[in-house]
């Protein structure tokens, strides 16, 4: 088969609907989506003229009231990260961006705005349950910013 798998194709992703498209000066296009579902691939088809896989939906992670103190700890870890990485990088999500009141909505916002390369999302995205997601997006947020100085040697601060 031909086609892109080998070289840059993952096993999960999400379904997006698209909510808000809007062209930049700079003849680009800004998208704005909302995440509806996950999916793994079950099987790659042939790539005619993009990529197809036969999909199958993985299961909504559910609200479990023993997770509210690491919700509340994981968002401290992810708004402190986007202030400290703010000095370093543009691009970020505001430290004081307005999440969802519900909890298992709330918890996907955080691992979105969390500044984290593509890969780390997609850790993220495999999650089972929601302690597996804030736990583990709480330790990618702190392991990238304890990463800064490495990225950054000659920074004083």
């Amino acid at each position: 088969m031909r086609g892109r798998r080998g070289r840059s194709a993952f096993e999960i992703g999400t379904v997006a609907a698209v909510e808000q498209v809007s062209p930049t000066a700079e003849g680009r296009i800004r998208l704005l989506a909302r995440g509806e579902g996950r999916f793994e691939i079950v099987r790659w088809l042939e790539d005619d003229p993009y990529p197809r896989a036969e999909v199958r939906p993985l299961p909504d992670l559910t609200r479990d009231d023993e997770h509210a103190e690491q919700l509340q700890e994981t968002e401290r870890v992810v708004r402190r990260a986007l202030v400290v990485m703010s000095e370093y990088r543009g691009g970020l999500w505001p430290a004081d961006v307005e999440l969802s009141e519900e909890p298992v909505t709330r918890s996907w916002q955080l691992a979105g705005i969390a500044p984290l390369g593509a890969l780390d999302q997609l850790t993220l995205l495999r999650s089972s349950s929601v302690g597996a997601l804030l736990e583990r997006a709480a330790a990618l947020t702190t392991d990238a910013v304890d990463l800064l100085p490495l990225q950054f040697p000659d920074d004083p601060g």
